[in-house]
C-alpha cells in the first residue's frame, strides 16, 4: 500500500474523503496534488492537496543552498 502509484491512485479515486486526505499527505508528486487541488469535489480534499503543494514547495525552498 505504500509505493508511489498506489498512495496516487488511492489520493485520486478513494470513495472515502478522509482516506484520500491520508494518502495526500503520503505524496511528493506536485503535478498530482495540483490536479487533486483543481479537481477534487470535496472542499477539505482539495484544500488538503493545496497545502500539501505549499509544504512541499516551501521544504524545496529551503533545501536548496
Amino acid at each position: 500500500v505504500d509505493t508511489p502509484a498506489t498512495i496516487k491512485l488511492i489520493a485520486r479515486e478513494d470513495s472515502d474523503p478522509s482516506v484520500r486526505k491520508a494518502a495526500i499527505q503520503k505524496l511528493k508528486d506536485a503535478e498530482t496534488l495540483e490536479a487533486i487541488a483543481a479537481s477534487d469535489p470535496d472542499r477539505d480534499v482539495s484544500g488538503e492537496a493545496r497545502a500539501r503543494l505549499q509544504a512541499l514547495k516551501t521544504k524545496a525552498a529551503f533545501a536548496k543552498p
